[in-house]
C-alpha cells in the first residue's frame, strides 16, 4: 500500500498511465505493470508503523498534516528501489508543478 501511494508510483503512472485532467485514469494494465519490490519483515514493519500513524492521525483529524509521514515513506521507497540522488530529484521535481 505504501509503495502504491508513494511519489515513485505516481511518477510511474504519470509516464505509463493515462490522465483525466489532474487525476489518473485507473486502468488495470499500468497498475499491473508497476514493479513492486519484495521487502523483508523489518522494512514491512517500518512501512506498517507509518501507515498506521497516518491512519490514526487522519481518523482523529481528517485535515491533519501527514506530510512528514508521507516524506518518510517516499524516502523508504526510494531506498528500496535503489534510486540515485538524480533519479530522486527527477521524481520530486514532477511534484513541483
Amino acid at each position: 500500500m505504501a509503495i502504491l501511494n508513494s511519489k515513485l508510483a505516481d511518477y510511474w503512472l504519470l509516464h505509463k498511465g493515462k490522465r483525466q485532467g489532474n487525476l489518473f485514469q485507473v486502468d488495470k494494465n499500468p497498475i499491473r505493470t508497476i514493479p513492486i519490490k519484495q521487502i523483508n519483515q523489518q522494512n514491512e514493519k517500518r512501512f506498517t508503523i507509518l501507515i498506521n500513524k497516518i491512519y490514526e492521525t487522519k481518523k482523529s483529524d481528517s485535515k491533519a498534516d501527514i506530510s512528514e509521514y508521507e516524506k518518510e515513506i517516499d524516502q523508504m521507497v526510494y531506498k528500496l528501489y535503489n534510486l540515485t540522488p538524480e533519479e530522486i530529484a527527477i521524481t520530486e521535481k514532477s511534484y513541483e508543478k
